[in-house]
């Protein structure tokens, strides 16, 4: 059951006191109203314009319910208002099935106000035991809420035993378009950015690497690479093209020169100004974290004591995830960035690399170890990235991983190391990249090839997250085999299990994350227009924070939207001995184009009706 705030008020559509004159035209209508009720000889006299208007009411209520002597009447329940109705403050308010409340909270009116009617129904309780009612009334409910409070007329109530100031209600909140059981999950899905979880395993990654344990990893890859099926027949030079360069490969973060690459160079803008946070205050724990932090990575020269820098940005140590407190570091470089004239330079379109690897099926995959800390920062820029911890001041000698430029300049360095193969045999994103090849042979050759490159130009692996020869590799999102293409399926439940965005900003969260996987979804442009709609209905008129934080309904949208998500499919790449279809649409609800191949071609069948499987 989900708790919330509430008032309660039987029989009354007027919660909190209006203003004086609000009161007065409302008191004028009812005084009239119980007037006309009267018969000619039995005129009312109101003196006391102080007489809430919810007892001008309680009044019109009895001369409808008793006509004869309805001045008697109406004076009686007069004297019952001013006496003893009171507003009942419900301390809780709880999401159920129905209606509910209990018997002490509706007998207190019963006195003055019988409107109970009599039912044979039972209602069935969370531990599942049925609980028999035999009442029901009309109660009017007040919901206190942010915005203000909100009224309910006349809502149906089922009365049960016991003593409990509760309300038990869930149908009355849907017919306002309230569902608790979405807002719990909203709430429940805004993270902590300090509580931030990394993908990434609790590992020790500072201290030595012995070429034991350098060993011991690469005989644990070439286990299961037999296992996965690698042909024995070429084991043996698998193993000999492994373990033929072993200095290449790290577990460890240990001190090691950088890489044979160009530096990065930052250029900032004409005019920028030095930018230096002041120190923040730290718990004890991140205290101490930053303190090892910058001992350790100074021991290894990744970075230099420098408190006479100019340039600051502030140290956030970040949570990770486990039992233990454990700390990493990142650094808000959102004010160099602002400064920097970024780098030209593109990522690679992936559903145009991916079709290079049409027809592979030896695949391995390599990670390289802290990847941009193996590439040197440029010393005239280096100052321009110094961050401050609690009482000191450090300057990186490496690439930096939040600057602009920082993946470009990555991405620009590997694709020139790997030139002569990229896209042929091997695809980069980053510091992710993928061997592939169509034999046994090839694969050797271009393994032998890879670790030649990788040892020439002083880059370094990570053991533990290498792979050989997987039958189907995870990259960028997407699982790959030498068939086709498909997302990755836990990301895609993922999605398809969103709780409902809360905000602008949530909204635009959500469509940006799921246009990547548009190529792959029938209609998917149809689905999302809603929510564009919404979204640039929500962002009209506003200034930024305004139209991020602007409220939203999307309750049934939603639904269609990630049901449509979840029908994410594979996509095959070409065949030549495939039928090829082409399905256009240029209606006025939209243009789109699709191209599908049926491997099978039933003449027997219609179109609609055959095998049919999107084209990458």
């Amino acid at each position: 059951m989900k708790e919330t705030a509430s008032h309660f008020r039987p029989d009354m559509n007027r919660g909190e006191r209006p203003d004086k004159k609000r009161q007065y035209y409302a008191w004028k209508a009812v005084r009239a109203a119980i007037e006309a009720k009267c018969s000619s000889g039995s005129r009312l006299h109101f003196r006391d314009h102080g007489i809430p208007v919810a007892a001008l009411m309680l009044k019109l209520q009895a001369l409808e319910t008793a006509p004869v002597d309805a001045a008697a009447k109406a004076a009686e329940f007069s004297a019952i208002v001013r006496d003893k109705i009171k507003e009942l403050k419900i301390s809780k308010v709880y999401n159920a099935d129905q209606t509910v409340t209990a018997t002490a909270t509706i007998d207190p009116f019963l006195t003055f106000k019988p409107n109970t009617s009599k039912i044979a129904d039972d209602v069935e309780v969370a531990d599942g035991r049925p609980v028999k009612c035999t009442e029901q009334c009309n109660i009017d409910v007040q919901l206190l809420t942010a915005a203000g409070p909100v009224r309910l007329r006349r809502v149906a109530c089922v009365v049960v035993d016991g003593d409990a100031d509760e309300v038990l209600i869930d149908e009355t909140l849907k017919s306002l378009g309230i569902n608790v059981d979405q807002l719990l999950e909203q709430l429940a899905g805004k993270a902590d950015p300090e509580e931030d979880e990394d993908d990434i395993e609790e590992e020790d990654l500072v201290g030595t690497t012995s070429e034991n344990e350098i060993l011991e990893r690469l005989d644990l890859m070439l286990t299961d690479a037999i296992k996965e099926g690698f042909p024995p027949e070429f084991v043996q030079e698998l193993r000999e093209a492994v373990k033929t360069e072993t200095d290449i490969w790290r577990t460890k973060l240990v001190a090691y020169p950088p890489a044979k690459l160009e530096p990065l160079r930052v250029v900032f803008m004409d005019g920028s100004v030095p930018y230096r946070t002041k120190p923040r205050q730290y718990s004890a724990a991140k205290t101490k974290f930053l303190s090892e932090y910058g001992k350790q990575l100074e021991k290894f020269e990744l970075m230099f004591r420098n408190n006479q820098s100019r340039w600051a940005c502030a140290a956030i140590p970040v949570r990770d995830k486990g039992p233990v407190e454990e700390y990493r570091c990142a650094n808000d470089y959102r004010p160099m960035n602002k400064r920097a004239i970024p780098i030209a330079g593109a990522m690679p379109n992936l559903l145009v690399v991916l079709a290079k690897v049409k027809g592979a099926y030896f695949f391995a995959t390599f990670d390289l170890f802290k990847g941009f800390w193996q590439l040197l920062l440029h010393p005239d820029c280096r100052e321009f990235f110094s961050f401050i911890t609690n009482d000191t001041v450090y300057t990186p000698t490496r690439v930096p991983q939040s600057a602009t430029d920082s993946p470009i300049h990555f991405q620009n360095q590997m694709q020139e190391v790997f030139r002569d193969m990229l896209y042929e045999n091997v695809l980069i994103w980053v510091d992710d990249m993928v061997l592939y090849a169509k034999t046994a042979e090839e694969f050797i050759a271009v393994l032998r090839k890879f670790f030649s490159r990788i040892h020439e130009y002083g880059l370094k692996l990570n053991a533990k997250k290498s792979c050989l020869y997987p039958r189907k590799i995870a990259w960028c999102g997407r699982i790959i085999d030498g068939e086709g293409v498909r997302h990755d399926p836990e990301r895609v439940a993922a999605l398809s299990s969103l709780p409902l965005p809360a905000t602008a900003a949530d909204l635009q969260k959500l469509l940006c994350t799921t246009n990547w996987l548009r190529e792959s979804i029938v209609d998917f442009a149809q689905c999302a227009a809603p929510l564009q709609d919404k979204l640039k209905a929500a962002s009209a008129g506003h200034n930024r924070k305004q139209r991020y934080a602007e409220s939203l309904g999307l309750s049934w949208t939603l639904g269609d939207f990630l049901g449509c998500i979840a029908r994410s499919t594979k996509l095959v790449f070409p065949s030549e001995t495939a039928t090829i279809c082409v399905a256009t649409d240029a209606s006025d609800r939209g243009w789109s184009l699709i191209v599908s191949q049926v491997d099978t071609w039933d003449d027997s069948k219609s179109l609609t009706e055959q095998a049919h499987a999107l084209v990458l």
